[in-house]
């Protein structure tokens, strides 16, 4: 008894692969030499049968459409190792296939399907099987970020005998076909790179999270490459992880790169410029508010790089003796120091990620000076020398002005003097007062008196 093909999976039947379509390809079959690209994406395929043997409902000439899924594997820019085909079949039947590249943009691999058959009032579910190969040429390309990437390719599909797995006798059965086909899918685009930055302004140091988008198409992000742009960190200076950390080596401002890379082989780059501020710099001014103990200090302190703002002052100014006056927190404040003396004065300042610098200074704060002179006569003259005897005052610079008073004004314009040691010679007998004021440098001044008796 013959047997009855109840389904037979002949990828070029039309009965088995679904009605035949008049329809053009997108692409016209393409004599081009083959190229290497990557085979990516659906294509849809115009099959053209060119020879079908005892296959129930095919015949050479026949044409058909398909839908092919092609996965590339193990790539390297456009040349890759492999594809993974899924070929649609008849009936809704999808079958995978792996190809593996023989030559220049060409890739070949067998496979098989089992045909059901009747026999007997009995239907073997592998009635036959069919063995095949596909050889897989690609044809047109377009390029992108330097890959290429397949548009247009062929196909020959070659089944030279089918098994007869029954207890019915089969003629002998086979068929082949020619496809060529062109991609539907969307042009493979670049992913887009971003990340987003934590800086901790205290340490130095940032966190970043890698919130990269694939592109369009789909293609998953398979490679994540970070550059902190600071070579002195040595090895940590990049990184491959989504999320990534990085102890900056010294105060700067540093370009941080994300580079990621679809598995189209696609990149994309991000950059941020990120700010290590380090800590400010403390410095005052002091200036002394004239003879006096007191002094009025400036805050002369720079913020860090990045110019986080200092939000914080602490002055010491060393002087225990003038109790709670002896700190301030103001940025510019004035103090009277309790006596004569040399002090450490110091500034701490704090900006706003809590980092601190402190400046100290020696300041000075000098006594005034102690007036004092001898006169002596010369001769049994009305004429006397008078002798500066005054001394400079604790801690204080050099005296540095004059000035006499001989209470004598009866001898007019020689009456006063600001000579260091002058001379005076009195208009009549009798006891003068005679006044010394000395100045020195600092501005501080003292004054002395004593009678001379002519």
């Amino acid at each position: 008894m013959a047997a009855f093909a109840v389904v037979l999976c002949v990828a070029l039947a039309p009965q088995a692969l679904g009605a035949a379509s008049a329809r053009k390809p997108a692409h016209a079959p393409s004599a081009s030499p083959a190229v290497d690209a990557r085979a990516t994406g659906t294509f849809e395929m115009l099959a053209r049968v060119t020879a079908a043997r005892n296959v129930p409902g095919e015949h050479a000439g026949q044409s058909l459409r398909r839908r092919w899924l092609i996965s590339p594997q193990s790539c390297g820019g456009s040349v890759c190792q492999a594809l993974e085909l899924d070929r649609e079949r008849s009936a809704g039947i999808d079958e995978s296939l792996t190809l593996r590249r023989v030559a220049v943009g060409t890739y070949t691999g067998v496979g098989s399907f089992y045909v059901a058959l009747r026999c007997k009032h009995r239907t073997y579910p592998h009635g036959s099987r069919a063995p095949y190969r596909i050889t897989l040429t690609i044809k047109g390309v377009v390029t992108v970020q330097g890959i290429a990437f397949a548009r247009t390719i062929a196909a020959i599909y070659q089944n030279s005998k089918r098994s007869d797995n029954t207890p019915c006798v089969l003629d002998p059965s086979h068929d082949a076909a020619r496809y060529t086909g062109s991609a539907t899918s969307a042009i493979p685009t670049p992913p887009v790179a971003s990340f987003a930055t934590q800086p901790d302004g205290a340490t130095d140091s940032a966190a970043f999270t890698d919130t990269s988008t694939p592109a369009p198409d789909g293609a998953q992000i398979v490679s994540t490459q970070w550059g902190f742009g600071d070579p002195a960190s040595g090895a940590g200076d990049t990184s491959t992880g989504a999320s990534a950390s990085h102890q900056f080596s010294a105060p700067g401002v540093y370009t941080v790169t994300l580079t990621v890379t679809d598995a189209n082989g696609l990149s994309s780059t991000s950059t941020q410029a990120v700010t290590a501020p380090g800590p400010p710099t403390a410095a005052f001014a002091a200036t002394r508010d004239g003879p006096t103990a007191s002094f009025s200090f400036t805050d002369r302190s720079g913020a860090g790089v990045g110019a986080v703002p200092i939000t914080g002052w602490s002055w010491q100014f060393g002087d225990p003796g003038s109790g709670a006056a002896d700190q301030s927190t103001l940025q510019d404040p004035s103090h009277e120091f309790s006596q004569p003396g040399v002090y450490e004065v110091t500034l701490t300042i704090t900006d706003a990620d809590g980092r601190q610098s402190t400046n100290a200074q020696q300041i000075v704060v000098s006594g005034p000076p102690r007036a004092a002179f001898s006169a002596v006569e010369q001769g049994a003259t009305a004429t006397f020398a008078f002798r500066d005897e005054s001394t400079r005052g604790v801690d204080g610079p050099a005296i540095v002005g004059w000035s006499w008073n001989f209470g004598d004004p009866g001898s007019g314009a020689e009456n006063t003097s600001t000579e260091e040691n002058p001379s005076h010679a009195f208009t009549a007998p009798g006891a003068y007062t005679v006044t010394l004021t000395v100045t020195d440098a600092a501005g501080l001044t003292s004054v002395t008196t004593r009678q001379v008796l002519f």
